[in-house]
């Protein structure tokens, strides 16, 4: 019996450690797209940019008013994504299982505050790293180029 305790116990760990690995790789996979994607956002908005740098803009506040897109981005993402995740995750149960389905896609609301807060984290760190590219816009180029 002892013996049975320790390979639950064993397995449990092993579990929880890919639990941990997925996690940590979603948060990598989340950085890269939303990096990849911030960088076609910010080569878009390059001329707005540039015209705000003109104009006297400091970086501090490009970066304010960067951030508080991509904000305003991830916001609209999470009130649409995590409904539609819902339904996803339930249709996938539905229709994986069949005719046997007795159960629902059951989420916590603490898996939906730590999908939130761990976008948000993400979103910002993003952000923060690509606000570097806000210093490195040539003015002339970005505002001759747009002509």
């Amino acid at each position: 019996m002892l013996f049975r305790s320790e390979q639950m116990n064993a397995m449990l760990e092993m579990i929880s450690s890919m639990i941990v690995l997925f996690i940590a790789i979603s948060a990598l996979l989340g950085f890269i797209i939303i990096y990849n994607m911030g960088i076609l956002a910010l080569s878009e908005k390059m001329y707005q940019f540039a015209t705000l740098k003109v104009l006297g803009f400091r970086f501090s506040k490009l970066t304010l008013i960067y951030t508080q897109q991509n904000l305003w981005l991830t916001l609209v993402g999470i009130i649409l994504g995590l409904p539609l995740g819902y339904e996803f995750t339930d249709y996938m149960f539905k229709y994986a299982i069949g005719d046997e389905y007795d159960f629902f896609a059951n989420i916590d609301v603490s898996a939906y505050l730590i999908a939130t807060i761990g976008t948000l984290i993400i979103m910002f760190i993003t952000s923060l790293a690509l606000s570097v590219n806000l210093k490195k816009i040539d003015m002339v180029a970005s505002l001759k180029a747009n002509e």
